[in-house]
């Protein structure tokens, strides 16, 4: 979903340009291209960490707290792939996916399925954006110093701090049989990062 902005960061500069090198080397071939949002599931080291702390109880909320995001379980990116490949014709576009919540999520949203998850309340605390910056600068220097690949830099927290990372499945639930099965809560619920 990255590639929606390529002004944020190198990376989703690069996710964009991928996306035109690719159609045009495909001239009049049919393209498609799937644009998921943040993905989770088995094996994830970004996100699970995030979906641990909710279960203890507390939230971190990064930057604005009306900020939107959405998420994806990854078997479900994994059924979508399938069904677009089950598709009689070729299918050419740009397709966004998410587990199936229109608008995504807010902050307060993620709270309430953890707390839903968990059974119990969950703390929301909003992180000064001025330590925020300055733990992405340590890290950036920490990880040049002891090598590494750090999951916090300046850069993506440029992007944590996007406003809307939310997306619309309608476009492909349009042209296949797919439709997302699991919501964050239950994927919270059940375990299932």
């Amino acid at each position: 979903l990255a590639a929606r902005h390529p002004e944020l960061s190198w990376y989703a500069a690069s996710k964009r340009d991928a996306e035109r090198v690719v159609a045009k080397a495909a001239g009049d071939m049919a393209l498609t291209v799937f644009r998921p949002t943040a993905v989770y599931g088995p094996g994830d080291r970004e996100l699970r960490p995030l979906f641990e702390w909710l279960l203890r109880g507390w939230l971190f909320i990064p930057g604005s707290a009306s900020g939107r995001v959405s998420f994806i379980h990854v078997d479900d990116l994994a059924a979508a792939v399938t069904c677009w490949l089950a598709t009689s014709e070729p299918i050419s576009g740009v397709f966004e996916l998410h587990d199936g919540r229109p608008g995504g999520y807010d902050w307060q949203a993620i709270g309430a399925a953890a707390e839903q998850a968990r059974h119990g309340p969950v703390r929301r605390i909003v992180i000064p954006p001025g330590l925020l910056t300055a733990v992405a600068h340590v890290n950036l220097a920490l990880s040049r110093l002891f090598g590494g690949a750090p999951m916090l830099t300046p850069v993506k927290l440029r992007e944590l701090r996007h406003p809307d990372w939310s997306c619309n499945n309608s476009a492909l639930e349009r042209v296949t049989d797919w439709t997302p099965r699991l919501q964050l809560a239950q994927a919270l619920q059940e375990r299932r990062f």
